[in-house]
């Protein structure tokens, strides 16, 4: 009798306890999120455009190349921001390329800080065209 109940035990119980175990590396790899390019095409979530930060100042450089912009704050601060070909521009032909030649520009700039401190610019208002 107590052999049955082994057995049986082993029969219906072995699987139960193999069911049970939380799921092994190779299955959390298969379920794991989008690569970078995929995030870059999908459009942002309403919790990314409240991260959004804004500064203002006046526009001190620009590198097209690089496709950096420094501005300097009120406050004396110099910021650096990156910005992308998707970045808005309103004002300067509405491209980050038209601010080389603004520089003493004052403009606000919304961005976001991406992973490893990077600054990156979402939109580039300009409030005051140096006169």
């Amino acid at each position: 009798m107590q052999k049955t109940l082994m057995m049986l035990l082993l029969i219906f119980g072995l699987p139960l306890i193999v069911c049970s175990q939380p799921p092994s590396d190779s299955t959390a790899q298969q379920k794991a999120p989008p690569s970078s390019a995929a995030r870059e095409k999908t459009p942002p979530t309403p919790q990314q455009e409240q991260a959004l930060q804004i500064a203002e100042g006046t526009l001190s450089r620009v590198d097209s190349q690089k496709q950096f912009i420094w501005i300097k704050t009120m406050d004396g601060n110099e910021m650096q921001f990156s910005y992308t070909n998707d970045t808005q521009v309103e004002g300067s032909g509405n491209t980050a390329e038209g601010l080389a030649k603004m520089s003493g520009n004052i403009l606000r700039v919304h961005y976001r800080t991406e992973i490893g401190g990077i600054q990156t610019a979402v939109k580039i208002e300009i409030l005051a065209e140096r006169t």
